[in-house]
């Protein structure tokens, strides 16, 4: 009967003030999504995502568009593509039972966010649906936010985002795939809110 499951994460200063660890459960606590959940994300709003079912499994998942459930993960957890992705973001180890995943949050992360192949070409195929489907630079936006967050951006977002596009050092399609991997990156895609 309780309603505190069905509750949102959105911060409140005066319950901060009143119970900052939240023990009085005021709000959900926003936690980060499995890898699996998140690089099927990543595909699915780039429009890229294979849904197909069954089929052998893949050994560099981040080669392929298939969902995570496919990759083929070595119980050494070192001799496959995939195992290094998938213990980047606290996979758990094939020889052991975990009860519940450990979540870390390393710089190594972050580093892949920005810097890995699998990220810029996911970034790009982003742009290139945002250009299909919307026809301005604002009403991209819009669609990003709302495909990615499932909310409008704010006026302050909107703004930020205008301001970045409309530099001169890049071409349009270059300025656009940075931006799109600013949003794909972001915490809010990657956790549960």
């Amino acid at each position: 009967l309780s309603a505190t499951y069905r509750m949102s994460s959105q911060f409140n200063q005066s319950h901060f003030r009143a119970d900052g660890d939240n023990r009085q459960l005021w709000r959900m606590n926003p936690r980060r999504l499995d890898v699996e959940a998140w690089r099927d994300g990543l595909f699915e709003v780039t429009g890229e995502l294979d849904r197909t079912f069954g089929g052998p499994p893949v050994n560099d998942i981040l080669a392929s568009p298939r969902r995570t459930l496919y990759a083929a993960v070595s119980r050494n957890g070192d001799r496959l593509p995939s195992d290094t992705f998938l213990r980047l973001f606290d996979f758990p180890s094939a020889r052991a039972t975990v009860a519940d995943r450990p979540v870390s949050t390393v710089p190594q992360q972050y580093l892949f966010l920005l810097n890995s192949p699998f990220m810029a070409a996911r970034a790009k195929a982003f742009a290139e649906r945002l250009a299909t489907e919307s026809k301005d630079d604002a009403a991209r936006i819009d669609r990003a936010y709302r495909l990615l967050y499932s909310r409008p951006p704010s006026d302050e977002e909107q703004e930020l985002g205008l301001t970045f596009l409309g530099g001169d050092d890049l071409d349009k399609k270059s300025r656009w795939s940075r931006y799109a991997q600013v949003l794909l990156s972001s915490h809010e895609f990657m956790q549960i809110r």
